[in-house]
């Protein structure tokens, strides 16, 4: 079976006594922008004569409704709900975060929601700083001031904050799975790559491949991870909040918006659902008879599972990026990946004008998010098909 190797070699350059940290300075100035970005997000959130709360509104009145034995995944007034277009229909983002996630949104709710916003949004961007703080120091300094800066100034953590999104969280706990896959602590990985897919259920491809590329321990701690973690909300809920959560995905349109890069989300705007549904089919069984074939590392593994997780799922977002971020900026970067860093991290500024308007043009304005994406795949794929492994430090 193929392992991890917990040392850089190759063509990552060595560390050296001066200098191996000379980027302190970049991660110290992007952390403070940050927390100074975060303040502004902050007065838009809390800004009552504005669209306040989003998200985060979402997140809380599912928890109050948890707390008061209603439908968690109802509509109700604080649920953040927006017209896409002129004309287009109006569209409640409902919480459609999976049953597990339910307590945490509880607490949230216990507190008024004005007051929360302010920790929530300082805690997310502490969580980004203390995720980038760690591969910085794991990879001994040897990270390019642009790897940096993607990962801390990216318009994908701008909008996490932005909207009040629980993604600060989850790019924590995938940087925890780097580390822990590259000092092949197999067991360890294997739970949390369980708790980020109870979070997220559309990485089920994970435990998958990994299964099939040799990696059999992570692969079933993983599935255990989840499996319980779903039935303990189901215990905790009963059986039918899982008909609720399901309900609501099948409610809520979120395939008309050009930020769902998702195969399906893409060819269900161009009027061919099934496509999609072809080209993950294809595309997932493909992946499983390559890792098989090839076995490559388990953090290109990862790397794959992640960005699978967003091509291959019913809904994705392109702000789902920055769970395979930790694995993207684990090497030096050359130009084509410094160019994907970039496509990924675009603003989607001309949504507006084309939805509703234009298949052609929401395609368009898709594209760069998809392109970076593939060329992140591609990026995974390619020590395996170059017959090049590139290892990794230990943690």
């Amino acid at each position: 079976m193929a392992t991890s190797a917990p040392v850089f070699q190759g063509s990552v350059r060595k560390s050296t006594a001066r200098g191996a940290y000379d980027k302190w300075p970049v991660l110290a100035l992007a952390s403070v922008l940050l927390f100074w970005y975060s303040t502004r997000a902050i007065h838009t959130l809390l800004d009552a004569h504005g669209d306040p709360y989003k998200v985060f509104g979402s997140f809380w009145i599912s928890g109050w409704a948890a707390s008061h034995h209603l439908n968690p995944y109802g509509f109700y007034s604080l649920t953040w709900h927006v017209y896409p277009y002129k004309g287009g229909p109006l569209v409640y983002d409902v919480n459609l975060s999976p049953p597990c996630m339910l307590p945490v949104f509880q607490l949230l709710a216990r507190f008024p929601l004005r007051s929360c916003i302010i920790p929530w949004t300082f805690l997310s961007a502490l969580l980004f700083v203390t995720g980038t703080t760690l591969l910085f120091i794991a990879r001994r300094g040897e990270m390019q001031a642009r790897q940096i800066l993607w990962l801390l100034l990216s318009t994908l953590v701008i909008d996490t904050l932005w909207f009040g999104q629980d993604y600060a969280l989850l790019f924590l706990l995938a940087c925890f799975i780097w580390l822990l896959t590259c000092s092949e602590r197999m067991t360890a990985a294997g739970v949390c790559i369980g708790i980020l897919l109870a979070i997220k259920p559309n990485l089920v491809l994970w435990p998958a491949l990994l299964f099939f590329a040799g990696y059999k321990k992570p692969a079933i701690v993983a599935g255990m991870t989840a499996a319980a973690l779903t039935l303990l909300a189901a215990l905790i809920y009963g059986p039918g909040i899982y008909r609720q959560w399901l309900n609501a995905h099948s409610l809520v349109p979120h395939h008309i918006f050009t930020t769902d890069i998702s195969f399906v989300g893409i060819f269900t705007r161009l009027g061919h659902p099934a496509v999609g549904v072809g080209v993950v089919a294809a595309g997932s069984l493909i992946l499983l008879l390559f890792v098989h074939r090839v076995r490559p590392l388990m953090v290109d593994v990862c790397g794959l599972a992640l960005c699978a997780g967003i091509l291959c799922a019913p809904l994705a977002w392109h702000l789902y990026v920055l769970f395979a971020a930790p694995f993207f900026a684990a090497r030096r970067w050359a130009r084509v990946d410094t160019l994907a860093a970039i496509l990924m991290a675009l603003p989607p500024l001309l949504e507006g004008l084309v939805l509703g308007h234009s298949r052609i043009g929401e395609l368009a304005v898709a594209m760069p998010h998809l392109t970076g994406v593939l060329i992140m795949t591609a990026s995974f794929l390619k020590p395996s098909l170059s017959f090049r492994r590139i290892a990794y430090p230990s943690s």
